[in-house]
């Protein structure tokens, strides 16, 4: 994907026809957008019915027919050999370097309690300092690997921020939705996955007839619509309970994917109208650094900020729940006689009973917890928007 993605891009630049690159352009920003949204699906059949093994045997499949589309339709170039004379392999080894230690800390952070281990510490200290050498480095070169010249530029500049917080968005909704269906109740990695696969149908429609809509309105306009219609989608989630299902989740899934396309299609547009033949490669190559960057900063900070949201819920809600309290007996010896046919030990049903209250509180704290997730991930799609009034 690392090579795929930028080269993919390059291609549809140089190689398709002008009428025709708007839609190639389209439908690649469809697959960057609906990605998240099919996968939790296709990882869940695969766990299911197969292994986890074929997750990865199961890319030699669209590899295959990739590799022998490639070779019917690519136009055959000659290589051009005194091209590599000049590249820059120091750059390319510092941005590379600096990106594989920053993603690989965000990767990880969660799981090892981020600036409390000293593993991560050092990638991110590693990160930011090989960054830092290459954003300096790549000033001075006129063929950097990636000049960030181009972020000065305001079209590609925000386009790009607002590329980075779509993202997110994508990525943090295609973990936490599968996350309160398998936490909360009880679906399979499968049937979790399967209410993407409605809501990415609205994609598949609509990304042709924006393509259609951008030369005929403003794309700034179409990308705040798109944005704004996004955070209502998200917002949508903020009253969630334990007891929605697929059901309640479906129409704020809908818009979301309604929204997708209004922000992916026109940022295409936005990002390519001024670049020249020299600089195709560069926004090919930041289009996918942001797109891995943002997918990583995306997972982070949803699982760390419902961890540390559980964590407090869990401690608020368990003020509330006052050991010795007449309403917590109460609801204690209300389950415990519940349990009395399948337990029949009084100490032991009571014990379950109180294990079962504790399960709920936790239950409960998770809920939470992902409401005030869609509510952040809400008002930052919407502050988003205002990133258009800048653009030209």
């Amino acid at each position: 994907a690392g090579i795929l993605m930028p080269m993919a891009y390059a291609v549809v630049m140089r190689h398709m026809p002008q009428p025709l690159r708007l839609y190639a352009l389209s439908f690649y920003a469809l697959v960057s957008s609906m990605t998240p949204a099919v996968a939790a699906s296709i990882e869940g059949w695969v766990m299911l019915h197969l292994s986890w093994e074929y997750l990865f045997w199961i890319n030699v499949i669209p590899g295959s027919l990739t590799l022998l589309a490639g070779a019917y339709g690519l136009a055959n170039d000659p290589i051009r050999f005194l091209r590599f004379r000049r590249h820059d392999g120091f750059g390319l080894l510092a941005l590379s370097l600096g990106l594989a230690a920053l993603v690989t800390a965000l990767d990880q952070g969660n799981r090892l309690d981020w600036l409390g281990s000293g593993l991560i510490v050092g990638l991110l200290a590693a990160a930011g300092f090989l960054l830092a050498v290459y954003l300096l480095h790549a000033l001075r070169p006129p063929d950097p690997v990636v000049s960030p010249r181009l972020l000065a530029r305001d079209n590609i500049g925000l386009s790009l921020l607002v590329m980075f917080v779509m993202r997110i968005g994508l990525m943090s909704s295609a973990w936490l939705i599968p996350q309160y269906l398998i936490r909360i109740q009880g679906f399979r990695a499968l049937e979790s996955g399967t209410v993407f696969w409605v809501a990415a149908l609205p994609q598949i429609l609509l990304t042709p007839v924006v393509a259609w809509l951008v030369y005929r309105l403003d794309p700034r306009n179409l990308v705040a619509f798109g944005l704004l219609l996004f955070a209502a989608g998200t917002l949508m989630l903020t009253d969630l309970t334990h007891l929605w299902t697929g059901e309640q989740l479906l129409p704020a899934l809908l818009v979301q994917s309604l929204a997708a396309p209004f922000i992916a299609v026109p940022l295409m547009v936005l990002m390519t109208e001024e670049i020249t033949i020299r600089e195709i490669p560069w926004i090919a190559s930041l289009v996918h650094i942001t797109r891995t960057v943002a997918s990583a900063v995306g997972l982070a900070l949803v699982a760390t900020f419902t961890r540390k949201q559980e964590q407090l819920h869990s401690a608020l809600l368990g003020l509330n729940v006052e050991s010795g309290s007449a309403l917590v007996q109460n609801r204690i010896d209300t389950t415990a006689a519940t349990l009395a046919a399948q337990i029949p030990d009084p100490a032991r049903a009571a014990d379950q009973a109180t294990v079962m209250l504790a399960a709920t509180v936790q239950r409960e704290a998770f809920v939470l917890a992902y409401a005030d997730m869609f509510l952040v991930l809400g008002v930052a799609l919407a502050v988003t928007a205002l990133a258009t009034l800048f653009m030209y």
